[in-house]
């Protein structure tokens, strides 16, 4: 969760400096441009009150929730479970085709039956 502070200094870069959205989540490593956004829009509506930490539902993190890393460098082990998602869909995807050509020559092959009966 972000300090009041912290929210304030981003969206305070955000218009002084004319950074874009995306630039400001590099820049202070925020997840989601979403999150800025709101943070701006709060900010534009209600001043520094907006950015206080309301009380609501607190996030839970469980073990099989993973954040997607938006900002800098991938590590090695990051890079290689990239391609292996990668691999795998591209590996789906030409199960399929196979499989979609097969009933293609299948469906050709009972055309030509009918035709000579």
């Amino acid at each position: 969760m972000y300090t009041t502070e912290f929210k304030l200094r981003v969206v305070k870069a955000y218009h002084d400096k004319g950074l874009s959205l995306s630039q400001c989540c590099l820049t202070y490593k925020i997840l989601s441009i979403s999150t800025l956004f709101s943070w701006v829009r709060q900010y534009k509506q209600s001043g520094v009150n907006g950015l206080n930490n309301s009380p609501g539902r607190p996030r839970t993190i469980t073990k099989k929730t993973t954040f997607k890393r938006t900002y800098g460098p991938l590590t090695r082990l990051e890079e290689f479970e990239r391609e292996n998602l990668y691999l795998r869909a591209e590996n789906e995807i030409l199960k399929k085709l196979e499989a979609l050509a097969q009933q293609e020559q299948q469906e050709a092959a009972q055309g030509k039956k009918r035709d000579c009966l």
